[in-house]
């Protein structure tokens, strides 16, 4: 039996029961007063930082940034406020040496079974807290101000096209009550397309590409009749401004 197992209550720090959060769901059903939980939440959301506190867990620890500077989240301040340890970019290499439902000891950002180490990451103070979160408010506000530059120029350049509708490509798909999938060419749309496939082909979406977006319907055989269904690829048009 290690000195830990012995005499736990004489070690500084945080014990409890650890929980692995890796499937959250689940961790969330299980965890209870005073455990320490492991997650992978960067930008942790009001509503799991509200089930953390309604479950009474003494610690979190996430394998990611609580915020990671792209927008400013309360989350954060909320279990701050509620008096829970925090301990952020421990790496997802922390599940790894989890065992569920164990008792852990949580010390200056580590977190030890008995004497054994078996994750680490950067203690979250009020300090740290609020210089993320003004960086996170400067990112977000630089964000909206070159999105309003982008509509300036779009109205500028594009105002036959959206106050008479001038080069709108004549169609005749109907689109009233029509479920619409509109694919632009952003950083992997080609997975989420193909995650997408049971569902179009459940519903027979109208599919609409914008820019290089439209080539990948192409390439995905959808800008073409398949099981008896004229998928069609509304606009090649550059848009201005980026379309979600």
């Amino acid at each position: 039996m290690s000195l830990f197992s012995r005499n736990a209550e004489d070690l500084p720090g945080i014990s409890g029961t650890v929980r692995d959060g890796s499937r959250r769901e689940r961790a969330l059903k299980r965890m209870s007063a005073g455990d320490i939980v492991v997650i992978d939440a960067p930008d942790i959301s009001r509503p799991l930082a509200q089930q953390l506190i309604d479950a009474e867990v003494a610690a979190v620890i996430n394998t990611g940034a609580f915020t990671t500077g792209f927008v400013p989240n309360y989350g954060p301040h909320m279990l701050l406020n509620a008096d829970i340890a925090m301990v952020e970019n421990a790496g997802s290499e922390a599940f790894d040496k989890l065992k569920d439902g164990k008792v852990g000891r949580l010390h200056e950002g580590k977190l030890y079974y008995g004497d054994r180490r078996v994750a680490a990451g950067d203690v979250v103070d009020e300090a740290a807290l609020e210089a993320s979160f003004d960086e996170a408010n400067a990112n977000m506000v630089d964000r909206l101000e070159a999105l309003s530059g982008n509509l300036v120029e779009f109205a500028k350049t594009e105002s036959p096209l959206y106050i008479d509708g001038l080069g709108i490509p004549n169609e005749s798909e109907p689109l009233h009550g029509r479920k619409v999938v509109v694919v632009s060419p952003g950083e992997g749309h080609k997975e989420t397309l193909e995650e997408l496939k049971n569902f179009i082909r459940e519903y027979e979406p109208l599919l609409i590409g914008v820019d290089s977006g439209a080539d990948t319907l192409f390439e995905m055989k959808y800008g073409r009749t398949t099981s008896s269904v004229t998928r069609r690829v509304l606009t090649r048009r550059p848009c201005a401004a980026p379309v979600a």
